[in-house]
């Protein structure tokens, strides 16, 4: 899990930097929580307009933590209150920081499985309607068949927080293109294994699955 975790992160910071490098300039998280590349960034993205965007007791939650590590906000952030799974986001993002006019790059990190399947449809639509050069990287869940997930989606479950929304990859790679993504792109265990574990050096065990995708518009 500490791998997953890791992982999903550096995938997406690592899409990021190629976007940036692509004149990218605008930077979303779509239930940001806990994420901390705003007070990681490093030098290269200092001209980026980053947009944490999340439910009003998560970011609270957050708000409290960083005032307790006396941890300020960096000047090219904002936070936005959003509910994905009942709030209009075209109409909302409209009210944001964001340039709509201009390519954004959106991550959204261990997040959609917690949507229903339909909210999940929607934010496709939206984002696959970006301007061109538009990116998003997230989580696509794979339902496994194994005593771990089982035992791991009944935890979250009774904890009020159940797992909904899995993907079939093929399946999901359609829909992305219908949305208006000309491109995607899946990071496998085999895949993260190559690009990150290949040179040795790593604390953490290569994951045994993984589910990250990057979809271009």
């Amino acid at each position: 899990m500490r791998t997953h975790i890791v992982l999903r992160s550096r995938f997406a910071e690592d899409c990021l930097y190629e976007a940036h490098w692509r004149g990218v300039r605008q930077y979303l998280l779509l239930g940001a929580g806990v994420d901390t590349f705003a007070w990681r960034q490093p030098a290269w993205a200092g001209d980026l307009r980053i947009i944490e965007a999340d439910q009003s007791a998560s970011q609270a939650g957050k708000l409290r933590l960083l005032r307790a590590a006396g941890l300020s906000k960096p000047p090219n952030l904002s936070f936005m209150t959003v509910d994905l799974q009942t709030d209009d986001l075209p109409a909302v993002f409209a009210r944001s920081p964001l340039d709509l006019t201009a390519p954004v790059f959106v991550s959204c990190l261990g997040v959609l499985i917690y949507l229903t399947r339909p909210t999940v449809s929607r934010i496709f639509r939206w984002l696959g309607g970006l301007p061109k050069g538009s990116e998003f990287v997230f989580t696509a869940s794979v339902r496994r068949w194994n005593p771990f997930f089982f035992l791991f989606a009944a935890r979250v479950a009774s904890a009020g927080e159940p797992w909904l929304t899995y993907f079939k990859p093929a399946q999901l790679e359609e829909e992305l293109k219908a949305c208006g993504f000309s491109r995607v792109e899946w990071l496998t265990a085999e895949g993260a294994a190559d690009r990150y574990w290949a040179s040795g050096g790593v604390a953490l065990p290569p994951p045994r699955n993984c589910s990250l995708v990057r979809a271009v518009v």
